[in-house]
């Protein structure tokens, strides 16, 4: 429902920020065992940060980044067990990109440490090496980036790629 009601008025994404729809979605995504209802939460939150700049702006003030990064870390060190989990963790990576175009979450991501566990999941070559690569990509681009440039090249991130 919250889809289609995006996609028919883009609008309405600024206001479920407003009605806590964007912290109760935050909230169902930190347990930590999967369901169905898990990965559409995930789907629920990546179209609400697609949709409004003013929700990525705002997902670190309600400790957002440190959610994703948390529920995240799962996936360290062990695959999805279902395709539904695996588009369950794709959908989170997708949330964090997301959230790293506000320059000031990609601080929070830094304080989190974000970047080394980005790194940790390129040593490990699971499912979850692609969209680190990706995670990584959105936080060192640009001037926002220099202090997450400067923490990858600190803790050997190079050494991860090549």
């Amino acid at each position: 429902i919250v889809e289609n009601l995006v996609e028919i008025d883009p609008s309405l994404a600024d206001q479920t920020f407003k009605e806590g729809l964007l912290v109760w979605l935050l909230n169902r995504i930190k347990t930590r065992s999967f369901d169905a209802n898990k990965l559409y939460t995930s789907e629920v939150l990546a179209i609400l940060l697609q949709s409004s700049k003013s929700n990525r702006d705002k997902l670190g003030s309600v400790e957002g980044i440190d959610i994703l990064l948390q529920s995240l870390a799962l996936y360290k060190r062990r695959n999805p067990q279902t395709s539904e989990e695996q588009e369950m963790m794709h959908n989170l990576f997708d949330c964090l990109c997301l959230s790293l175009l506000a320059p000031e979450n990609r601080d929070l991501c830094l304080k989190g440490e974000g970047v080394e566990l980005m790194i940790l999941m390129l040593r490990e070559k699971k499912m979850s090496r692609p969209p680190a690569l990706k995670v990584l990509n959105f936080a060192l681009q640009g001037d926002e980036g220099i202090n997450c440039c400067a923490k990858f090249i600190d803790v050997y991130g190079l050494r991860s790629l090549f």
